[in-house]
């Protein structure tokens, strides 16, 4: 019995390469580029360090894997790259300053010598966008102001998403008020 289930454990989970900690295999993450996978924890330190080495568009395939680089192809660089922004906003979302640092690389890894970075203040970015957007009280993620929408009862704004579970769990009240 418990060697079935030490097997059974065993099959489920896989062992990151880089920490050596056995993880299910759902918190698992895979490389866009290959099929190399490591934890949560150990990608984003990877990606920490080496996105404060991006120097130019040759340095870039520094992203592509934790254990091998992968050249960025003409065939692969826009999903690459937009996987990637994904992944690390989703991953660093309580770190701006890592995303920060992302988008300033990227851009002078890529750009044309003889274009300049815009003059606009980081601040005036950062105003103008919470300006077109609102975060949810209910789950604090950020949404553009027209996909909010207003609470039936109490006309609060929230996201879609906590709307129908707000209705989903109160649909007796909210019949009861009609």
């Amino acid at each position: 019995s418990d060697n079935f289930r030490t097997n059974a454990i065993n099959s489920l989970s896989i062992s990151c390469p880089i920490c050596f900690t056995s993880f299910p295999r759902s918190q698992m993450e895979t490389m866009f580029l290959c099929d190399h996978k490591c934890c949560l924890g150990c990608l984003k330190d990877y990606y920490r360090n080496n996105i404060s080495i991006i120097q130019d568009s040759k340095s870039l395939n520094k992203l592509t894997c934790f254990s091998e680089e992968h050249e960025i192809t003409g065939d692969t660089k826009m999903n690459f790259f937009i996987y990637l922004e994904a992944k690390l906003t989703q991953w660093f979302h309580n770190e701006p300053d890592i995303l920060k640092m992302y988008h300033d690389k990227i851009f002078y890894a890529t750009r044309d010598k003889q274009i300049k970075k815009c003059g606009f203040s980081d601040n005036f970015r950062t105003n103008a966008i919470n300006s077109l957007s609102i975060s949810c009280p209910i789950c604090f993620t950020s949404f553009p102001r027209s996909q909010m929408e207003t609470m039936f009862l109490c006309d609060h704004k929230c996201c879609l998403g906590c709307l129908k579970d707000y209705y989903r769990n109160n649909i007796n009240q909210i019949q009861d008020s009609k």
